[in-house]
């Protein structure tokens, strides 16, 4: 598995996480609006463009727009995880637990 797929998968965890939530529909509504990130309608994170930090931080500044810190926390906890996996994966400042 390169970088890449690590990237997408701690994406699908944010909104697998977020999906729990507020439901499919909407995960993947407010998702699509991260436009480097390329979701099917049935909530699979096909692909991104550009730098994986920045496209995973446009991810999470989506779900954080409708619930700010409770989104930020659910996005912590869905990749924390996946954290031990990706030791040495580069995180945006957002997503580090302090």
């Amino acid at each position: 598995m390169d970088g890449r797929d690590a990237y997408i998968e701690l994406m699908q965890a944010i909104l697998n996480k977020i999906k729990q939530i507020i439901g499919l529909k909407r995960a993947v509504k407010f998702a699509r609006n991260a436009k480097s990130v390329q979701i099917s309608d049935n909530g699979v994170v096909l692909s991104y463009k550009g730098d994986p930090v920045k496209a995973l931080e446009e991810l999470v500044a989506q779900y954080e727009k409708i619930a700010g810190a409770v989104a930020l926390m659910f996005c912590r906890q869905a990749i924390e995880p996946l954290l031990e996996k990706y030791p040495s994966i580069k995180l945006p400042e957002k997503l580090i637990k302090k």
